[in-house]
């Protein structure tokens, strides 16, 4: 899948806090976020975006004050393992998640 990046990917979006590409031959997706890599299909893909939306746009909700710091917390369908991000973190989510949203759809236009 993601072996030949050069030939196979294309970049649908990077910034600060990750990378997502695109599979040319089987369409999955990677999303690269630190050290965590998330493997999906468009679906699941649009899945968490609907999820990192819903937290954006009621991020009162989800902050968390750890030793004097907020942070947004992400559950994950792992028992008690969650993401975590501080506020700039959270925001360079959100814009890497959206850009590559529009890439999606304007190599559905394209290609």
């Amino acid at each position: 899948m993601f072996d030949n990046h050069i030939k196979n990917e294309k970049l649908l979006h990077e910034n600060k806090v990750g990378t997502i590409v695109q599979c040319n031959s089987c369409k999955k997706i990677s999303i690269i976020v630190n050290n965590i890599n998330y493997v999906c299909d468009e679906k699941q893909y649009n899945e968490l975006f609907q999820i990192v939306e819903n937290i954006d746009q009621n991020l009162e909700d989800y902050i968390y004050n750890i030793m004097g710091i907020n942070y947004v917390i992400l559950n994950t369908p792992l028992d008690k393992v969650n993401l975590i991000f501080n506020l700039n973190q959270f925001e360079d989510l959100t814009e890497l998640l959206n850009q590559a949203k529009y890439m999606l759809e304007v190599h559905k236009l394209f290609y």
